[in-house]
């Protein structure tokens, strides 16, 4: 019997330890879990705080790597593209030169002229106008300064030969100004001094009293701001 009560005490006892111990254990989980930033579980495939901030840092890197990517690419091309239209240029040049070689050989073994042949592509009025540009070339061959008028006056003689006559411009003010005259004409009756006045709008010259109506284009004001630039 006494044996019997000593085994019942130390089962008790026993009982009684594994009891503390599992209590222990769940109030050493409890605040081991305060005192950890879990913003969500682990054990369900959730990030911590600091697994986030991770990633996004990968993420950041990912993306500065694919904008570097990106821009060598783009580099690569606008250079891939220069130097295909610098070799088409070139392999052009290599090309027309090769067919003159060939055509001089061709000429030379005939015994023709190949200079005379060329100019036979030509027509006159080609070669007159090849002809006035070359005499005009030699006589501004003197390309040492002088002084700033002689300068002056040989960037105007070059400016001179790259105007050219807007017909167009010149024909829409020459309808207007007839248009203008006709209408005037009509109004008192067809007198000669309203005949001179329309003749004054269209051809001017130092003794024309009309003066300070004239509106130049878009267009010429700007050729005339990019040639004051340059």
């Amino acid at each position: 019997m006494s044996d019997n009560s000593h085994s019942l005490n130390d089962l008790s006892t026993a009982t009684r330890a594994e009891s503390g111990g599992s209590d222990s254990g769940r109030e050493d989980a409890t605040d081991s879990g305060a005192n950890t930033p879990m913003t969500e579980s682990s054990a369900g495939g959730k990030m911590t705080i600091e697994e986030r901030a991770a990633r996004m840092e990968a993420l950041r890197a990912k993306m500065r790597e694919s904008t570097a990517a990106n821009r060598k690419d783009l580099i690569a091309e606008h250079d891939k593209a220069k130097f295909s239209v610098k070799a088409a240029a070139r392999l052009e040049k290599q090309r027309r030169l090769a067919e003159t070689l060939r055509e001089s050989m061709d000429a030379e073994e005939r015994g023709e002229d190949i200079e005379r042949k060329k100019n036979w592509e030509y027509s006159i009025e080609e070669n007159d106008e090849w002809e006035k540009r070359k005499s005009r070339k030699d006589r501004r061959a003197d390309f040492q300064f002088h002084d700033d008028a002689h300068a002056a006056r040989r960037k105007y003689k070059k400016d001179l030969d790259l105007i050219k006559p807007d017909l167009v411009a010149y024909q829409a003010q020459k309808e207007a100004a007839m248009s203008q005259g006709s209408a005037l004409q009509a109004f008192s009756g067809g007198s000669s001094s309203n005949a001179v006045t329309a003749s004054e709008l269209l051809y001017r010259d130092a003794n024309t009293l009309l003066y300070g109506d004239n509106k130049p284009s878009e267009e010429a004001i700007d050729r005339v701001v990019g040639k004051i630039n340059h």
